[in-house]
């Protein structure tokens, strides 16, 4: 059997696969090979055709193998010894199949796979670079805002503006969160720092809420010691008229007219 140039795993399946494989009296299905035929397997319960079509579908399967590697590769997106790796793997594949089809042109497509790889092997290298330099410039860019954010919050946190400022850390906090991540290592340094300055100024402020509860309860009690100071002793507050009750005062009205009357007489 003659055997095109540029062969490829599609050319394997041009026609009929099952033109290479028959099956005997007994069921065993055969596949023609240019060392002879060879029996592949049997499948009980079914007949000749059915039985035939199982097995040219095992090929055509790993015919569908050998043309995606190829076109993986032509594409850029296989690595290369990965790709060598796979061609080693499809050879055993191939030599071991037990399946119905042009075995030889299939074990011929893939021993043609190692110089694809080597002639797309710029191709894989110029869409890795591509993708390495997409990968930094959203690296650097996730860098720069995390970096403002803590660099912000590291300038609030000697602030007294307790409420713009608190609002302000909460704001960086949630900007924080829809950022971009860096690699773990950068992610946590970064993380400790925006961190640290959250939990200064939190202790400033928790710090100053207690320094103006004590401030404001030092000015009560010292009001309420200078109204007492400002009342010398024996002076008339005016609680004693407030002391005072209804009868105490018709008892002075009654000692008044007692002593007109006596003054009277």
């Amino acid at each position: 059997m003659s055997v095109p140039e540029n062969l490829s795993a599609a050319s394997a399946l041009i026609g009929d696969p099952a033109k290479f494989g028959r099956v005997g009296d007994d069921g065993t299905v055969y596949v023609t090979t240019p060392e002879g035929e060879r029996a592949v397997g049997s499948y009980p319960g079914k007949s000749a055709e059915e039985a035939l079509a199982y097995f040219v579908r095992k090929f055509e399967s790993l015919a569908s193998e050998v043309a995606l590697l190829a076109a993986r590769i032509k594409s850029g997106a296989m690595v290369p010894s990965d790709a060598h790796t796979a061609v080693t793997k499809l050879k055993e594949q191939i030599l071991n199949l037990n399946g119905v089809g042009d075995l030889a042109t299939l074990a011929k497509s893939v021993d043609q796979i190692p110089e694809l790889i080597e002639g797309h092997k710029a191709a894989y290298e110029a869409r890795k670079a591509i993708e390495n330099a997409a990968k930094e410039a959203k690296r650097v860019e996730a860098t720069e805002i995390k970096e403002k954010l803590v660099t912000e919050a590291e300038s609030l946190a000697l602030s007294e503006s307790w409420k713009s400022t608190g609002d302000r850390l909460k704001t960086l906090l949630d900007e924080w969160k829809a950022a971009p991540r860096l690699d773990k290592k950068a992610d946590a340094d970064l993380w400790k720092r925006f961190s640290s300055a959250r939990n200064k100024f939190d202790e400033r402020q928790d710090q100053g809420e207690h320094k103006r509860i004590a401030a404001a309860g030092g000015e009560k009690e010292g009001v309420e010691k200078k109204d007492h100071e400002d009342i010398e002793p024996g002076e008339n507050t005016g609680q004693e008229e407030i002391d005072r009750s209804p009868t105490d005062e018709g008892a002075d009205v009654q000692k008044v007219i007692f002593e007109d009357a006596e003054g009277e007489k």
